[in-house]
């Protein structure tokens, strides 16, 4: 069984049912919207909540719902859908489940989501930035590559140990890659897409003795 079903199944204990008004934006979002369309809520300030719908955000107003929120705030489960379609708004059906989500289970469902992701192809159309954290100085005129771990053997718990600095060499740099890890699950699947980095040094960070934070920028480059 997927964990995302095993996470959100239906439970018997759940609260009465409730309905909001969810005003459009834009006119695509009434041809986007259709009678039982999943909604999924993203909290923002007190009590303010954006909706998502068809995948879509910024597409419909935001909400102001304590309940709403505050459950949301609890980690606990929520099934909302669109209940009635109309010209300017659609109806929202919500039900609030007394059920909320375990540390370790969001950890399963985000490592299925990366697992996910990381099958997907990936074709960048931007430079990235890269970060990594070194004992030594390197040297700042040489261009350097990506060296990464074969794809079933990522650890997805810990995605910066996947990727590391290569010289021109193409020896293996004694470093830390400390790059964003949703910037590192994007290079590995553009590597999987067939794409290779070329890497050249933009700064570094003084961190204490003999110890330097390295940033570089990563040109993504189709294989031949």
């Amino acid at each position: 069984m997927s964990i995302f079903k095993f996470l959100f199944k239906k439970s018997t204990k759940f609260r009465e049912p409730f309905y909001i008004n969810c005003y459009y934006l834009k006119n695509e979002c009434l041809e986007n919207t259709s009678v039982s369309e999943k909604v999924k809520f993203y909290p923002r300030e007190p009590y303010r909540i954006t909706l998502i719908i068809n995948s879509m955000i910024g597409q419909w107003s935001e909400i102001n719902h304590k309940d709403i929120y505050n459950h949301l705030k609890k980690d606990g489960v929520i099934e909302a859908s669109v209940e009635k379609v109309y010209s300017k708004y659609s109806t929202i059906k919500v039900i609030l489940f007394d059920e909320y989500i375990s540390e370790e289970d969001k950890r399963r469902q985000s490592i299925e989501k990366k697992s996910n992701e990381l099958k997907k192809k990936y074709n960048p159309k931007s430079k990235f930035t890269f970060t990594f954290f070194c004992k030594v100085e390197i040297n700042e005129d040489e261009v350097y590559s990506i060296g990464h771990l074969p794809l079933e053997d990522v650890n997805l718990d810990d995605l910066k140990k996947s990727i590391w600095l290569v010289n021109s060499k193409g020896e293996k740099i004694n470093s830390i890659n400390d790059t964003f890890p949703n910037v590192c699950l994007k290079v590995l699947r553009a590597i999987n897409t067939g794409y290779k980095f070329n890497l050249k040094f933009s700064d570094k960070n003084h961190r204490g003795a003999n110890k330097f934070s390295y940033n570089f920028i990563g040109t993504p480059i189709k294989k031949d």
